[in-house]
Order: structure tokens, then sequence, then C-alpha cells
């Protein structure tokens, strides 16, 4: 019998197959390619990601690795993740000391709280205004930074938490409350860790502040040396008033203080200072996440 190609010991059809390391493939179209760095599909040649083929427009290679687009977009997870959450939101994250902390502040809607004729809100965009959130990410009451709906549903220890309810007494490490799944809402301590890291709390602040978006304030000058880009988004005060917009950075952590009060970090214009304070669980301030 004669053949028209042989590889090794198998025949083969150069019109449609070739021939790599000893092996026979299928012609992609009318193209070859390299089976160890490429792959076919749909008659189009593709680099594989590491040892993987996929499909593109599912998923995309990022050093190796397949990742799922967020929100239909490619981003770069060596500086970026996805909040899979309501179609997928990209943040921007940094890794400052042991810890790695978003670079920006959380702009997830939990919706209200409450329902039907009781629901309530407990998140805002600053002034109510749509293009502040993309600016400076929500502002949260503490009830629903620490989604005291999840606690008090959690059948093995619920817990009433929130604004003049009694104290709650939160014992367990960590809680992720509103944050994105693999990170958690900080606690005082770890918001202590990272001042230590960017050289104490006394500089802290103008070492993690925005160089943009701050009112001047004599010869304060922010350097953000670490990328973690705190925004003065002020705050919402428990008159329900939108207050200190270019002045103030405040973030929730997730310690209470007592059924009125919890704990959070803040920065101001004014200072190189980052400082702890007790706010009212009402009032609104903003998220920033810490990874698991």
């Amino acid at each position: 019998t004669l053949f028209k190609a042989v590889c090794g010991t198998t025949a083969y059809d150069p019109a449609e197959q070739f021939c790599a390391d000893g092996l026979v493939y299928d012609l992609c179209g009318d193209k070859v390619f390299d089976p160890t760095k490429q792959f076919c599909l749909d008659e189009v040649v593709l680099d594989l990601c590491g040892e993987d083929t996929f499909d593109p427009a599912e998923k995309f290679c990022f050093e190796k690795q397949l990742y799922d687009f967020c929100g239909g977009e490619i981003y770069n997870p060596s500086k970026q993740f996805c909040d899979t959450r309501k179609g997928g939101r990209i943040y921007k994250y940094v890794k400052i000391g042991t810890q790695t902390w978003m670079a920006e502040n959380l702009n997830y809607d939990p919706g209200q709280g409450g329902a039907g004729a009781t629901a309530y809100d407990w998140s805002w965009c600053v002034d109510d205004d749509p293009d502040k959130c993309t600016k400076y990410g929500r502002l949260y009451t503490w009830a629903a930074a620490i989604d005291s709906v999840k606690l008090a549903n959690d059948t093995e220890n619920p817990m009433n938490c929130g604004y003049k309810a009694i104290w709650c007494e939160i014992t367990t490490t960590t809680i992720q409350g509103v944050c994105p799944e693999g990170w958690h809402l900080p606690y005082l301590e770890e918001w202590n860790t990272l001042f230590t890291a960017v050289g104490g709390s006394s500089i802290a602040g103008k070492k993690i502040k925005s160089v943009t978006g701050w009112e001047k304030y004599g010869d304060i000058t922010n350097e953000d040396a670490f990328g973690f880009s705190a925004l003065p988004a002020g705050f919402r005060s428990n008159s329900n008033e939108f207050d200190f917009e270019g002045y103030h950075a405040s973030f929730w952590s997730f310690d209470e203080y007592d059924s009125y009060y919890a704990n959070d970090v803040y920065m101001e214009s004014s200072i190189d200072n980052a400082n702890e304070q007790r706010v009212y669980k009402n009032s609104g301030h903003s998220v920033r996440c810490v990874k698991n």
C-alpha cells in the first residue's frame, strides 16, 4: 500500500493533516501550527494558556492562567480583581506590608435594608449623585457595612447588630460584611497594621491619601506613596447631611463601641495623621476591604 506521507509509523494525508514530534494532527483550516504552544479553535490558530486550551469569547489568559471576564471586560489580575456580584465590577488592589487592600472605595449597592413598608436606605452616593459613586464609591451605615442581615440570619450564631440594637459583641476575627467574596471588612487592629507599615499613624494620612481630590490646606502635601489612594468623600451625618467632601475621608471598621457607636478611622486635609474615632452607626462612611 502506498501512502502520501508517514509520521513515524502512522500514515497521513498532508492535504488534511500534518506531523509534529511523531504525532499526526489535523490542519487548522489549511494551517500548520505548533501543538506545544498553540491550538486550533474554529479553524483559527490560538496560543495556549500555559498548557490549556480555552475559548477567548469566554475567558482570557494572563501569565499562563485563565480568568473569567469581569462584566465582559478584561482586567489585569496583578493589580485588579473582579467583584462578581451584580454583573461584575473591577477594583484596583495594592499590597502594603503583609496585607492586601482595595486601592479604591467599595462601590457596591446592597439595596435597601428591611422590606416593604419598613424598607430604608442604608447606603448612598455623596449628595445622592450617581457620578460621585463612580468617583468615591458609596457611603454605608455600619449595619450595611457589616451586612447585619446576614449576621441576623446566621442559624448557628444569630446576632442583632445595628444602630440602637443591643450590643452584638462580635467575636469572630473576620466578617465579610458588604465586601466581595475573599475579602472582609477590616477591624481596627488591621487598620493599625496598615498605619504601622506606612510609617506610623502620625504620618499615615499623608502617606496614603490621594495626591489629587483633596482641598489644599497650608503646607500639607499628600504623597500616596503606597498606592492606597484615599479620597475625601466626606461622610453622611446621622442627621442626613452630606458633609466635608474634599476635606475628610473616613472608613468603617467592624469594631463596635456600644449600641449607638462603632469605630472608624479618618483622615483630613489639614493633618498628616490617620486617627481612630467613634461615630454613630447610622451615619454613612466609606468602606475599604482587606483580602482574606
